[in-house]
């Protein structure tokens, strides 16, 4: 007679159903909560949308190259038309992002962008040879080196600084999927239509992009970047402190003696392995990019600004010891299982570093601080790619020499930090 039944007990205020699914949706809320914000929530689905056929593009640019040339030395400018500018102009664009309304020069930018896919849209549809388009995407990469500092700086504006951690998750979360659903996209829209309708597709989305962003600036009046410290202007030098310096450092490290590792993939798993199976090397690549996406959907539901920096440690123990593993591995499956666990801790010490320089910086330097993040990303990089050419002889030995230096100086950052406490953070 004192039975319950489970609709009872569900209905019950105080039941552990009712609680379970309060807790529940109470996580979700936490979860998603930068979605709450409406300026915010609009931002991301276009900015998905536009990061989907971005890379589109890109996947696109590189088929037209190949197919025009089969010349390995063309393909190549496509990598330099997008970096090069960045490394040339970056901290240029960092100061005019702080100096002028950054959804002016989004806005701008993007419209600019929007002409040049036509233009490689049209290039793609004439058959013009390769020439044409890379000079069109060295304009591309150019006008995306002012996009970026403007760019990033916006999420702190729309979110504020307690929901910026996990905004930042969201926003690498949609990169993630994006590049895992653009190469699929290229291949169905190439071989249904043609290559032209891929850079059309883009600069449609990049035009409504830019109306979206110009509806998102008018909830804000004021002029971002162009507010005053001390009554002067930070014109040219940002504001840095001791954890910026720290991070960055920190990035730099891994751009230069790990990334390069998914970046020259087939070539350091035929050294270490002694293996050019393709199947195995598609296998390495995906469960990389799976770990990549699920590094950002395991930030998004645990970081927050009071324990981004404690997260740095965990992160970098398990980057060095899946490098070191990767060496040792006795199997394929335990390989693949290896590179995930190296594309998830890699891509979160990326993202947080990211996160840690925009909770540091301050408006007036949130947009050069934001130059320097992709300086040290980008030509971390290229150099890192440069020293593991020349090793191509001896992978392991760098692979080991990376990870002990990441590990001590991942230590020294750690008790550094510590001792910020007692000495403050200013340099």
């Amino acid at each position: 007679m004192f039975a319950v039944t489970t609709e009872q007990s569900a209905a019950r205020p105080g039941s552990m159903a009712s609680i379970g699914r309060i807790a529940q949706a109470e996580w979700l809320r936490t979860f998603l909560s930068p979605l709450r914000v409406g300026s915010f929530r609009l931002y991301v689905c276009a900015n998905f949308f536009q990061l989907v056929s971005s890379w589109s593009q890109r996947f696109a640019l590189l088929w037209i190259v190949w197919e025009s040339s089969h010349s390995m030395r063309m393909l190549s400018f496509v990598p330099i038309g997008e970096m090069a500018p960045t490394i040339w102009l970056g901290y240029i664009a960092g100061i005019v992002a702080d100096k002028t309304n950054r959804f002016h020069i989004v806005i701008g930018v993007q419209r600019c962008l929007a002409v040049v896919a036509f233009l490689l849209s049209t290039v793609a549809a004439s058959a013009m040879g390769p020439t044409p388009a890379i000079i069109l995407w060295c304009l591309n990469g150019t006008l995306i080196a002012f996009l970026t500092p403007a760019a990033f700086s916006l999420t702190p504006m729309m979110v504020g600084r307690e929901l910026l951690p996990k905004a930042i998750a969201i926003n690498s979360v949609c990169y993630s999927i994006a590049v895992f659903v653009a190469p699929v996209l290229v291949y169905v829209l190439i071989e249904a239509i043609g290559p032209w309708i891929v850079f059309s597709l883009n600069g449609i989305m990049l035009i409504i992009y830019s109306t979206v962003i110009s509806k998102i600036s008018q909830n804000f009046q004021s002029d971002a970047g162009v507010k005053s410290v001390g009554g002067q202007r930070r014109a040219w030098s940002p504001q840095v402190t001791a954890p910026i310096v720290g991070t960055l450092a920190s990035l730099a490290i891994v751009c230069m003696l790990f990334r390069p590792i998914g970046e020259l993939l087939p070539g350091i798993v035929a050294s270490l392995h002694g293996t050019t199976d393709l199947a195995l090397i598609a296998t390495l690549t995906s469960a990389f990019t799976l770990g990549g996406l699920f590094s950002s959907l395991i930030l998004l539901g645990w970081i927050s600004p009071s324990n981004a920096s404690r997260i740095n440690g965990p992160v970098a123990l398990g980057l060095s010891v899946s490098a070191i593993a990767m060496i040792w591995a006795e199997s394929n499956a335990i390989l693949t299982l290896i590179m995930f666990a190296f594309g998830l801790t890699l891509a979160m010490n990326a993202t947080l570093a990211l996160v840690l320089v925009q909770l540091e910086a301050d408006e007036q330097s949130r947009g050069k601080l934001v130059s320097i993040y992709f300086y040290v990303y980008s030509g971390g990089t290229a150099l890192g790619s440069v020293l593991y050419g020349i090793g191509e002889a001896f992978p392991r030995s760098i692979i080991v020499f990376a990870s002990i230096v990441f590990t001590v100086f991942s230590a020294c950052r750690f008790v550094g930090e510590r001792r910020r406490k007692l000495w403050g953070n200013r340099l």
